[in-house]
């Protein structure tokens, strides 16, 4: 238990110089991020108090409930940046992205935002609400690529919708088991000791 605990002691420490070190090297770029979550965090606790008018509006709901995972999943990021744990950061900018999608699209339709929405929260929308969408399937499929080409099919943005679709493309090689993704993180050389070294270096 003490040779895990000391052991312990020794990620920590290295996590904690690799934040400092990451502020001095990018101190513009890292305040500008934190300025950033800053202002997700407080708009959050706006469209908190403001949830009441939010009723007959679908798509309002969906994507406030979206937005305050974004700023989660935005602030894990950041961690994840300061203490140079890549691969985590990744897997939450994927998330991200496919959020991002998600509120653009029910930006264009509330009637699939009131899909997405869970049969509990559906229920708390007026009669009227209700009825007008009763013919949506409840916790319907969105899968990205089938959400990407409803966002572009109605913006014809096709230059975004290929730029958009390469980002994700790329944030998957290092989220899943994709040897490109990998080997781009590690570098041509690609030591097998990269990773404990960096840990206890």
């Amino acid at each position: 238990m003490n040779l895990f605990g000391s052991e312990l002691l020794k990620v920590e420490k290295r996590m904690l110089e690799n934040s400092a070190k990451t502020k001095a090297v990018f101190s513009e770029e890292t305040s500008l991020i934190e300025f950033g979550l800053k202002l997700m965090w407080d708009s959050t606790n706006i469209t908190q108090k403001a949830q009441k008018d939010f009723v007959e509006n679908p798509n309002r709901v969906a994507n406030t409930n979206l937005f305050g995972r974004n700023r989660q999943f935005l602030t894990n990021a950041y961690s994840c940046m300061l203490f140079a744990t890549y691969v985590t950061q990744f897997v939450d900018l994927r998330v991200v992205l496919k959020n991002n999608n998600l509120m653009r699209l029910f930006n264009f339709s509330h009637r699939q935002a009131y899909a997405w929405l869970d049969k509990d929260k559906q229920n708390e929308f007026s009669p009227k609400i209700q009825n007008r969408y009763k013919k949506c399937k409840t916790r319907k499929h969105f899968g990205p690529s089938s959400v990407l080409k409803k966002i572009h099919k109605k913006t014809g943005h096709n230059k975004a919708k290929i730029n958009t679709a390469k980002i994700y493309g790329q944030l998957c090689d290092y989220t899943q088991p994709n040897f490109l993704g990998w080997q781009e993180l590690m570098g041509i050389q690609g030591q097998m000791n990269f990773f404990w070294t960096c840990l206890y270096s």
